[in-house]
């Protein structure tokens, strides 16, 4: 399979404020990024909470991660919402290269989690409701 070019990208909607269009919109030019960009990183499980925030299960080398986009539509260099989704999109994809060395949550796969920290505990936040799941676990597509 051919990576996506630039005409595959998904378009970006104006930011009026976090809804779940605009959420999907950012976590599918996440995952365009993901395909077009050559890396080390592997999505295991990719989904969008009813609370509008992002979860991500994934591999870098040999390194299990977890990280929790919660803040949509805040970027925390500048303070202010992005442009629209196309930017935010790209900002998170390259945050994700951006791990700590020390994370706050290890979950029953080895995940180790950082990002955004949820109200509750880690624990609950990553098995809370689930809105859209984008890139689900092999094992629960019976691969």
């Amino acid at each position: 399979m051919k990576p996506p070019s630039l005409e595959d990208k998904p378009p970006g909607l104006p930011f009026h404020g976090v809804d779940r269009m605009w959420s999907v919109s950012v976590a599918q030019i996440l995952l365009w990024n993901f395909r077009a960009m050559p890396s080390n990183l592997h999505i295991d499980e990719f989904w969008l909470t009813d609370e509008y925030a992002l979860y991500l299960r994934h591999v870098r080398g040999d390194t299990k991660l977890g990280m929790r986009f919660g803040e949509l539509g805040i970027n925390p260099t500048t303070g202010t919402p992005p442009i629209d989704s196309e930017q935010e999109g790209d900002y998170l994809y390259w945050t994700i290269f951006d791990t700590p060395p020390q994370r706050e949550w290890t979950d029953e796969f080895g995940c180790e989690w950082w990002g955004d920290a949820p109200e509750r505990s880690w624990s609950d936040a990553v098995d809370g409701a689930r809105l859209i799941t984008f890139v689900e676990r092999a094992e629960n597509r019976g691969a």
